[in-house]
């Protein structure tokens, strides 16, 4: 599998995710950037 196509994946399973569950509660992209937050806090990894 090329690499754009599994961005191209994760990119439309976080879009199914959102719509399912998070539609009414935030913008795509805010739900986006609390997500990479919230990954970074549990992978204990600074932002540089």
């Amino acid at each position: 599998m090329k690499v754009r196509y599994f961005f191209f994946l994760f990119e439309q399973m976080l879009q199914v995710i959102w719509m399912c569950f998070y539609k009414d509660e935030a913008p795509f992209k805010e739900f986006v950037i609390e997500l990479a937050k919230m990954s970074r806090k549990w992978t204990k990894t600074q932002e540089d």
